[in-house]
């Protein structure tokens, strides 16, 4: 009975490996906290890094890129990229104006840092649109997890839904 248990486990993971990589799925997570004071959200996300250089490298036509997260000119791309990726429309249309805190390099993590001030306490209207790796990526699914206190909601991004609008919190 071991023996073909054994035989079945081998030949399913022969058979879903493949089928696995056939069908890359890739995820981002991220976190966006509501500060009373400021009246802003303060998104981190996590990204992977090789992904990240991927993209960067397709969309400048660099030959090679290596994010250590020291680097200016290589923030520069990163910033770029990630603000024009991530945004908040207000009621009326126009953009948040989006605050570049940073990113790191953690092993093969790239997190990064936005501050959107709302400047108001009523979320009602606005957008979230997070594109990141959408176009790059067929399977890519960006999550958002927002907090305003105790209150807590999950956006999903992916090719057909690249705007969620924020909770009436």
């Amino acid at each position: 009975m071991r023996a073909v248990a054994f035989i079945l486990l081998s030949f399913l993971s022969l058979v879903a490996v493949p089928l696995s990589e056939a069908h890359p799925h890739n995820v981002s997570i991220g976190t966006a906290q509501w500060i009373n004071d400021t009246q802003s959200f303060e998104v981190s996300i996590k990204l992977s890094l090789e992904d990240l250089e991927e993209v960067l490298i397709q969309q400048t036509k660099l030959k090679d890129l290596t994010l250590d997260g020291k680097s200016k000119t290589n923030e520069a791309l990163v910033k770029t990229y990630a603000l024009t990726h991530l945004s908040i429309k207000k009621p009326d249309g126009t953009l948040v104006p989006a605050k570049w805190i940073g990113y790191e390099v953690d092993d093969a993590i790239a997190w990064l840092y936005i501050e959107f001030p709302l400047g108001t306490q009523a979320l009602k209207g606005h957008v979230l649109r997070n594109t990141l790796f959408i176009d790059a990526f067929e399977q890519q699914v960006n999550m958002i997890n927002l907090t305003k206190g105790k209150q807590r909601k999950t956006l999903k991004f992916r090719q057909r839904n690249r705007t969620q609008k924020l909770p009436n919190w």
